[in-house]
């Protein structure tokens, strides 16, 4: 009777203990990466303008609007990997796809052409029927390979 009472109360602590500690196969995104989204360029409007256009072509972005007037691109990628946003794992769910919808801002300001990249990063997952999707932090690569193809 002892050993039955006994194991009752160790099974009971296994069970409590194991729903207090952190599931290790699930990890939420990373913050705290320092991101440089926005740069001056001593560069004309036009030149810096066709260097993101330029870029965005050669690296599969989806243009979804192209406002040269008013200095925005807006833009889409279908997939990114890992050195560009961190979006946690869950090693019980499959990733399916990937995107990015970006922002990008070209304006003057005091003689300069100053560039803006804002992004929004989503990881959709799937485990048989259920299905989440994440937002995901910048890891600021993409952002620093924009700001460095504008003022090419």
């Amino acid at each position: 009777m002892k050993i039955q009472a006994l194991f009752v109360v160790s099974l009971a602590i296994v069970f409590v203990s194991g729903c207090g500690s952190a599931v290790p196969w699930i990890t939420p995104p990373a913050t705290g990466y320092t991101v440089n989204n926005s740069r001056p360029f001593a560069k004309s409007y036009n030149q810096v303008w066709g260097n993101i256009l330029k870029f965005a072509g050669e690296s599969g972005m989806q243009l979804k609007d192209v406002d040269k007037e008013n200095g925005l691109i807006v833009a889409e990628l279908v997939a990114f990997e890992d050195d560009i946003a961190d979006c946690g794992k869950d090693a019980t769910m499959q990733v399916i796809e990937r995107r990015a919808s970006l922002n990008i801002l070209v304006h003057r300001s005091n003689g300069e052409v100053v560039v803006t990249v804002n992004n929004e990063f989503k990881e959709s997952r799937k485990m048989m029927t259920a299905s989440d999707t994440v937002t995901c932090n910048s890891k600021g690569e993409l952002e620093r390979r924009i700001l460095n193809a504008a003022g090419a």
